[in-house]
């Protein structure tokens, strides 16, 4: 496994982590603070926060979904990609392309042959 994808690993745990907190969180200021506070009946409230993150989290399995096959073709390790699209979506998309540019670079430099410019 690559360096950037052990790196990839440990953000991937935090971010759980850190969804885990957000949520537990959240749950306790759902609870100091009621919906009605603020005019909007508990159940709207409940389905609106619902809805939005029902969402997000089928935006980011199929963003997990398509950098796993992604990474499958390009011999990275496709696992990784998968639970780091699921984390962080876009962000990951974003990334993933962003490696795979520098690296297609890198393997074209490594190829190229030398020019000796003392001739």
């Amino acid at each position: 496994m690559k360096k950037l994808e052990w790196l990839a690993l440990l953000v991937i745990i935090l971010s759980i982590l850190t969804h885990f907190l957000n949520f537990f969180g959240a749950a306790l200021i759902a609870r100091l603070y009621s919906p009605e506070y603020v005019g909007i009946s508990n159940i709207h409230f409940n389905l609106m926060t619902s809805a939005r993150s029902l969402l997000l989290v089928i935006v980011n399995v199929v963003i997990g979904i398509w950098l796993f096959i992604q990474a499958s073709r390009s011999k990275n390790t496709p696992w990784i990609w998968l639970l780091f699209g699921i984390s962080y979506g876009l962000i990951a998309a974003v990334l993933f392309y962003l490696l795979s540019i520098y690296e297609a670079k890198a393997y074209n430099n490594a190829a190229a042959p030398a020019t000796d410019s003392t001739a």
